[in-house]
């Protein structure tokens, strides 16, 4: 199964979900990519051979955060159901009956983190490019998939995001290397 966004490969009962946006030299998030994403997911969850999944990159970036480019095109009253339907994918990766892991390498920021947080795993590699975190708060701005609300903290990885340093990652202007994803996962 393959579409625009990426594909989907079984190998040996797991999902391998690569992310590989085209005409693009990083992976990011726009509501027309989580459309895309959705069918993969659904995949893995009616699929009685799919034991688990794993998302991953094909670029040499997981995902580089949202496309700012999109919200150019954005009317104010569309981003209350952009939201919604970013929260549904997230749900949906988090509540999946099936293990789905991240395998991060490179840049993991903003909705690309958020992703990954959803996952019940994430492993990363050690290399000095592979960096995590929410840059939007750099902007004055909430992770818009909920990565810092309370409903959303409780329903996911709560334990996880305790780990990093007292939310120091999520409320400050914190990039996460090597070392201390280490230390917080």
């Amino acid at each position: 199964m393959k579409n625009k966004y990426g594909q989907l490969e079984i190998i040996n009962s797991i999902a391998v979900i690569w992310f590989d946006m085209e005409n693009s030299p990083q992976n990011v998030i726009s509501p027309e990519m989580i459309s895309y994403v959705d069918p993969f997911l659904k995949e893995v969850a009616q699929n009685e051979a799919i034991e688990g999944a794993v998302l991953i990159s094909k670029k040499k970036d997981f995902i580089a955060g949202a496309d700012i480019n999109f919200f150019d095109t954005v009317q104010l009253g569309e981003w209350q159901a952009i939201g919604k339907n970013a929260h549904n994918i997230l749900d949906v990766i988090s509540s999946s009956p099936k293990p789905v892991i991240a395998a991060i390498d490179g840049a993991c920021l903003g909705a690309g983190l958020e992703i990954a947080l959803a996952c019940q795993g994430r492993i990363c590699t050690d290399s000095p490019h592979t960096k995590l975190a929410l840059p939007e708060v750099q902007l004055g701005l909430l992770p818009g998939g909920g990565g810092t609300q309370p409903p959303y903290l409780r329903k996911r990885n709560l334990q996880v995001l305790k780990q990093l340093h007292n939310f120091e990652t999520i409320y400050f202007p914190t990039t996460l290397t090597k070392q201390k994803g280490r230390e917080s996962f």
